[in-house]
């Protein structure tokens, strides 16, 4: 009979997705982290976690169609009971779940969600490791004896140098490698020269540079940049500077063709085999490292027909080198069956055990364990497990790890649980969620500040020409184009937007002008005496600011002791801003606010609150950060600005006791940064209606103390918006000539107000531009010059339009301009506009004029080499 204590019963499933990190860089590659939760029959509480690497066609998975499948999965685990009694029978559970999973992702495939021929196998990845993680806990037994342990060590091999590493980079990285590792692992650069000259560089660097490394193999990974053509010549040529003495004996060649040319791989390694034959040198050895694809039973036909095809050439040999990695092969128990078929295929063959770039401490603790599974596997080949040249069987129960936190909390793109995350509110609302995130997340962070402006000048009828992300002209037709720069305007001269950078200056004006203003002085940099001086002058408490600053940078506030201002004095110094002049000024008690004038009208208003989350008595810290964060994301203005885990994070929690793993309690809240910066992960609030009149006039009075100026944030401390200024301490700290617009536009809580809109209507008013009523859908030309040609920029266009649900085409009129027509709403249209002068990679847009047409009424969006139809301009 089972244990009772042993049966599982998963009470909560998580989810989320999060741009991955390879070597602390943030990357393009999406991993899932799934944490199941469940409780045993003694009520016990336990956990288990796995990650999924999502990597497109190599791995089965597409983004939405894997989140949702992943979601699904999640639904049908939530509230399942698993038999834990001991670890063949938890492992036999594991298994039969697993074959559901399998089994509904071939459902969706044959349903047509996704059209991959084997799908989701990044994704079952991370739900068979979370499955066994919560097992081998319950059991409290390490994972890999549900695996079936068969060794207890296994060499390691460091890899994932940067695919652009400098020569210089790359020399001092070998000399300072471990000679206990026996292979140099190498990432292609591209073409074969830069590859063959990446090669000699690292051989000449390993004999000159380190004891016993002379002629120690190489591991090269071209991650699938050559064509056949150019694979072939690639082997040839390294098969020669072998010969030659130039490059060692041994050499791996990994992924030297992209996946659809993986069943040429045979070939290369007969290639390879055939030149390393007629070496004078013993012993040369060139192996051509395949994944899972050469070795899957489902290749078997491809692999027959391309040898009955290439039989002249004197036969076939598979590859003599496997890397199998465990989101390919889709998951741990079928790497374990690929390392068998590999071997029995071709006994002869290495094998190697490795994951994609960009993971976290999941995945390298999901292949210490693995590997101690697979018997046949010659050493695990990956850059998360480079501190040891062996591995040694893990002994602590599951993985042996946590949910790695630190590693998700600012990267998080979207989050599942069951039951539901609390995202905090503010006074019972909750965050605003604007469809239009969707056309604005490819322009980047800066994406509303570059775009606003213009989405409303082509509303009003007016042509745009954009010359980058931030700066384009707007006009009639008729009269002289007005010039815009981000949120800049010809509201506001230049001269005022100098005045306005300089605090100092700008607060002796304030005073002048009668409006409140805390008390301060500027101090050159590093005059930190003058500054502790005038501090005991003054008294606490204080701030400390650069100067010249922007977004919180080397902000300090609410100093009140001589220690705190040292640790600012540090601060400032380290940050990006520390070589300025600097400002000490007396703390004014309140909140922060940024408050928006247009003319003489204050037409926005938000109360800024540090970045925090609110407790809900059974979420981490951590989890309701990373809800808060997804929320944050469906707002085009807060989606680039995550509340982030940096060290102030870090400080804040360890002042409060607390920690990422922490559960605060219900309503209690944890605040995360100390600065109310909306970069900082700080909340934006909209309080505009209930904002006092007498505050409204001191910011128009404000804005006005400074010649030439129009359109201002004005940044004031008030202890409350609803009070009379008279009533209570306050002061203006900060004029900001060019405010971000999409902060009042888009608010985390409360009404978004129509500041783009206000500020065009005022420069159409004050310019006499000739404008039509305001136009919720269009019909555009975009004429896009510069390097715009040959470079994928047509395919790239298309398939943004198709995700905006627009209609047109594109097409390219000559080698150096592209045409785009399009029509739908205003919204997708107008960031299709903005987005037109950033392209692909390749690209280099210099211009994008945008005029108004008559709507073609044309079904979908084409790439076409002819337009489809005349387009007639309205104006």
């Amino acid at each position: 009979m089972e244990d009772p204590g042993r049966a599982l019963t998963v009470t909560r499933v998580q989810a989320t997705a999060f741009q991955a990190r390879a070597g602390g860089k943030k990357s393009n590659a999406l991993n899932h982290l799934v944490k199941l939760t469940a409780t045993t029959g003694d009520g016990r509480q336990v956990t288990g976690v796995g990650e999924g690497q999502l990597r497109t066609a190599a791995t089965g998975d597409r983004s939405e169609a894997s989140w949702e499948f992943l979601e699904e999965c999640l639904r049908r685990l939530h509230g399942r009971g698993i038999s834990a009694a001991d670890p063949a029978t938890a492992a036999d559970a594991v298994r039969r779940q697993m074959s559901e999973f399998h089994t509904l992702a071939e459902e969706h495939r044959t349903a047509g969600k996704i059209d991959l021929a084997v799908p989701y196998r990044g994704t079952l990845l991370g739900l068979e490791v979370a499955l066994l993680d919560l097992a081998a806990r319950a059991l409290q037994i390490p994972l890999a004896e549900l695996l079936g342990t068969r060794r207890t060590s296994i060499p390691c091999h460091p890899t994932g140098a940067p695919a652009q590493e400098s020569t210089k980079a790359l020399r001092g990285r070998l000399r300072e490698q471990d000679t206990a590792f026996p292979v140099t692992h190498l990432s292609g650069l591209g073409t074969v020269q830069e590859n063959l000259d990446l090669l000699t560089t690292a051989a000449e660097t390993n004999r000159s540079g380190k004891t016993g490394a002379g002629d120690q193999p190489l591991w090269i990974n071209l991650q699938g940049t050559l064509d056949t053509k150019d694979a072939a010549a690639f082997v040839k040529a390294v098969a020669r500077l072998s010969k030659a003495g130039t490059l060692p004996r041994e050499i791996y060649i990994e992924q030297p063709v992209a996946i659809r040319d993986r069943y040429y791989l045979p070939l290369l390694q007969r290639t390879a085999d055939k030149a390393a034959g007629i070496l004078p040198r013993s012993g040369s050895d060139i192996r051509i490292v395949s994944d899972q694809g050469a070795w899957n039973v489902s290749t078997a036909g491809r692999r027959a027909r391309l040898v009955a095809r290439l039989g002249r050439f004197g036969g076939l040999r598979p590859p003599r080198a496997a890397h199998i990695k465990p989101a390919q092969a889709g998951g741990l128990v079928a790497s374990v069956e690929m390392s068998e078929r590999v071997h029995k295929s071709s006994p002869q063959a290495r094998i190697y055990l490795g994951a994609f770039d960009a993971a976290t401490e999941v995945t390298a603790a999901t292949l210490r364990h693995l590997g101690m599974a697979m018997p046949h596997v010659d050493a695990v080949a990956d850059a998360t497990l480079a501190s040891e040249p062996t591995i040694e069987a893990p002994t602590e129960p599951g993985l042996g790890v946590n949910v790695p936190y630190s590693d998700l909390v600012g990267d998080a793109l979207n989050t599942f649980s069951i039951p539901e995350p609390t995202v905090a509110t503010h006074e019972g609302k909750s965050p605003n969620v604007y469809p239009e995130v969707t056309y604005l997340q490819p322009l980047g962070s800066n994406g509303t500040k570059g775009h606003l402006l213009e989405r409303e000048a082509l509303m009003l009828g007016l042509s745009t020409v954009r010359y980058n992300k931030g700066a384009f002209v707007a006009g009639d037709g008729t009269r002289e184009p007005l010039s815009f720069k981000w949120s800049r305007s010809p509201l506001s001269s230049a001269v005022s937007l100098a005045l306005c950078t300089h605090k100092e200056a700008t607060r002796l004006r304030l005073r002048r002008a009668g409006v409140p203003v805390p008390k301060g002085n500027t101090f050159a940099e590093g005059d930190f005496d003058g500054a502790r001086e005038f501090v005991r002058r003054i008294g606490y408490p204080v701030v400390v600011k650069p100067a010249m600053g922007v977004r919180g940078i080397g902000v300090v506030a609410d100093i009140r002791d001589d220690e705190a201002l040292e640790q600012a004095f540090h601060q400032l110094s380290a940050s990006t801003l520390g070589n300025s002049d600097f400002i000490v000024e007396q703390h004014v008690p309140g909140r922060d606010y940024r408050i928006v004038v247009i003319g003489d009208e204050v037409i926005g208003a938000i109360l800024r609150e540090p970045g925090s989350v609110t407790g809900d008595g059974e979420s981490t810290v951590a989890e309701l950060m990373i809800a808060k964060n997804v929320a944050r994301r469906g707002n085009p203005h807060l989606w680039g600005r995550p509340i982030k885990y940096d060290d102030t994070a870090r400080f804040l929690l360890d002042r409060a006791g607390m920690s990422l793993h922490s559960v605060p309690e219900k309503d209690q809240k944890v605040l995360l940064s100390g600065s109310c910066s909306l970069s900082q992960g700080g909340d934006s609030i909209d309080v505009l209606g209930e904002m006092h009149p007498s505050i409204k006039e001191a910011c128009v009075r404000a804005v006005k103390a400074v010649p030439g100026l129009a359109f201002c944030g004005v940044d004031f401390l008030i202890e409350d918006h609803t009070k009379p200024l008279e009533e209570q301490h306050s002061g203006i700290c900060e004029l900001n000539a060019h405010a971000a617009i999409g902060n009042c536009e888009y608010p985390l809580y409360g009404e978004g107000r129509d500041v783009a809109r206000t500020l065009i209507n005022e420069c159409v008013s004050r310019y006499d531009l000739a404008t039509t009523q305001r136009q919720d859908s269009l019909a555009l030309q975009m004429l896009v010059r510069g390097r715009v040609t040959n470079v994928g920029y047509r395919a790239w266009l298309q398939r943004h339009a198709r995700q905006f649900g627009l209609t047109g085409w594109v097409r390219n009129v000559h080698e150096r301009m592209v045409e785009i027509v399009a029509e739908g709403d205003a919204e997708p249209v107008t960031a299709l506009a903005a987005l037109a002068v950033l392209g692909p990679r390749a690209a280099v847009p210099t211009d994008v004029t945008t005029t108004h047409i008559e709507p073609p009424r044309i079904e979908g969006f084409e790439s076409v080499s002819d337009a489809p139809k005349e387009i007639t301009h309205v104006r």
